[in-house]
Order: C-alpha cells, then sequence, then structure tokens
C-alpha cells in the first residue's frame, strides 16, 4: 500500500508543476546580429574589391586585343585603297572627315590628330548607334580615338637627303599616307628612309618637357622617346569622363598636335593615367603595302 493510501489522502501532480528545463529563446540576439553582419561585411568586401579588380583587367585586355585588330583593318583599308583612312571628326556618323576641300584624292583630313577611329568606313563590329567603335568600357566618351601622320614625303623621283619639304613642296608628296596612291608616289625608298630622315608622330614616355619632340626632361623618370616614326596612333582613353584628360599626360593625347604619351597605368596624385596606346611605323604598313600589290 502507498504511503499516500496509509494517510488517507492522495498527492495529485500538476503537470505546471513538474519539473522542466527552460527553453532557449528562438532567433539571435542583437549581439549576435551585430556580430554577424560584421563578418558579413568582411566577407563580401573581401570579394568585391578582387571582383572589381578582376572586371578592370578583363576590359583593359579586351580593349587592348580591340586595338591589335584595329591596327590590322586599318592596314588592311590601306592595302585595299592604297592609303589609310582620315579619322573621323565624332560628328559623321564614324565615317571618315575632311577637310574644306579635302577628299580621298588629295588625304586633307579635318582632324589628324584629335579625331576618332572611322569605324562604319571600316566596317568594324561592334559599333555604337553613331558608327564608332566602343572600348571595353563601353561608355559614350569611349570611343577609340585616331591619329594619322601628315607629314610631305619627297617624291619617289627626289632623295630624301636635301630635300625640305616645307621650302620645295612641288618637290614632295602632301599628306602621303591619306592621299590616293600617295604612299606609292613617294616610293618604297623614300617611306623607308622615313626611319633615318623624318619624324611623323612622335610617341613619348611622359608630357614633360615634350613640344615638337619629346623634350630633354632628366626625370626622374626621363621621357623617353619610343617612336618617332609612327604613321598612325590608335588608342582607347579607357572610360576617362572626356573633359580633357584627367592629367598632363592624358591631355597630351588630346590637344591635336602629333605628340602622344603612352606609359603604364598610375594613379599619381594630379597626373594619373590609364589610356592604352599603341601605333604602326612605316615598316610594317610597307610590307602589307607590298604584299597587296599597292607597292612598288
Amino acid at each position: 500500500m502507498s504511503l499516500s493510501s496509509k494517510a488517507g489522502y492522495s498527492i495529485r501532480r500538476s503537470p505546471r508543476s513538474a519539473h522542466r528545463v527552460k527553453a532557449r529563446p528562438d532567433g539571435f540576439s542583437l549581439v549576435e546580429v551585430a556580430i554577424a553582419l560584421v563578418i558579413f561585411a568582411l566577407l563580401v568586401g573581401g570579394l568585391l574589391v578582387p571582383l572589381s579588380a578582376q572586371v578592370e583587367q578583363r576590359r583593359i585586355l579586351t580593349t587592348q586585343q580591340q586595338l591589335e585588330e584595329i591596327k590590322a583593318a586599318l592596314m588592311g583599308y590601306a592595302a585595299a585603297n592604297g592609303r589609310l583612312p582620315c579619322p573621323s571628326s565624332g560628328l559623321n556618323n564614324g565615317l571618315e572627315s575632311f577637310a574644306v576641300g579635302g577628299n580621298a584624292t588629295n588625304g586633307n583630313c579635318s582632324n589628324f590628330f584629335n579625331g576618332f577611329l572611322p569605324a562604319a568606313a571600316l566596317g568594324l563590329t561592334p559599333i555604337d548607334g553613331q558608327g564608332y567603335a566602343p572600348d571595353a568600357w563601353g561608355l559614350p566618351q569611349s570611343r577609340v580615338r585616331y591619329a594619322v601622320s601628315s607629314r610631305p614625303l619627297p617624291l619617289a623621283a627626289n632623295p630624301v637627303v636635301g630635300t625640305d619639304c616645307a621650302l620645295t613642296p612641288l618637290l614632295c608628296q602632301a599628306n602621303p599616307f591619306t592621299a590616293g596612291g600617295g604612299m606609292k608616289n613617294v616610293g618604297i625608298g623614300n617611306v623607308a628612309s622615313i626611319e633615318a630622315n623624318a619624324t611623323l608622330i612622335l610617341v613619348c614616355s611622359s608630357s614633360a618637357g615634350i613640344g615638337a619632340n619629346c623634350g630633354t626632361a632628366a626625370g626622374p623618370p626621363p621621357t623617353l622617346t619610343l617612336s618617332s616614326k609612327a604613321v598612325f596612333v590608335v588608342f582607347s582613353e579607357a572610360g576617362n569622363p572626356g573633359l580633357g584628360g584627367a592629367g598632363a599626360d592624358e591631355q597630351a593625347n588630346l590637344n591635336n598636335d602629333p605628340v602622344f604619351v603612352s606609359h603604364p597605368r598610375t594613379a599619381t596624385a594630379g597626373n594619373p593615367f590609364d589610356d592604352l596606346v599603341t601605333w604602326i611605323g612605316p615598316g610594317l604598313l610597307l610590307n602589307r603595302m607590298i604584299e597587296a600589290g599597292q607597292l612598288p
């Protein structure tokens, strides 16, 4: 017999009085949420920086490849037409832009040094809605730019040595690279002699000290002449805001003269530089013209 029976009464246990382990509240505390947010921010921040750098590097590589293809297209145009095209003014839907009285015969361009690639005239793709070739940044101001030499050269019948085209223009071919048959009129020998006797378009390593030449700035670093024989230059502003360049080195590529700057990307305060610049000398162009039968 149980104790409760012996005493004449019974003990009733209520479920509410039973011992229970206190349950953990649902969800996270504010402290735990704050810690989780900090960790998430650190993880996302660590991922975004490399991702941004990867996107930028991909744009650089894509644009560099694009510029190489453009160089090949320009030489192909010369091989087919006996001349290089004039740059576009930016107002004529990606076609060549001639000065007043200029045409494909005399090759007198309106924008020899501050124009855009005439992508529509070259038949390139892709192009934007106005006929220009955008770089990998794809911004309205990111049209590939193009400059071509306008320096006159002696005609094939005249030796380069001793011929001053400024004094004796009748002995020279004006706009030899953009005029129809201009390079043929100059002849292989005189075009090849450019290597020793003429300056076409200059490409310098810095804007320091440059003017009509790459200057004599001693640096550091010194201003080097990367090329004095560039027949044409093509370059991308790499997504710049289109306000004339952020620094002196970028502005030197937009100031409408035959002197350009090329060097690795820098974030120098007051003079950042990210232009992607490439060019062709007369040797490669001559070879392409000879292969196509445009020369001699």
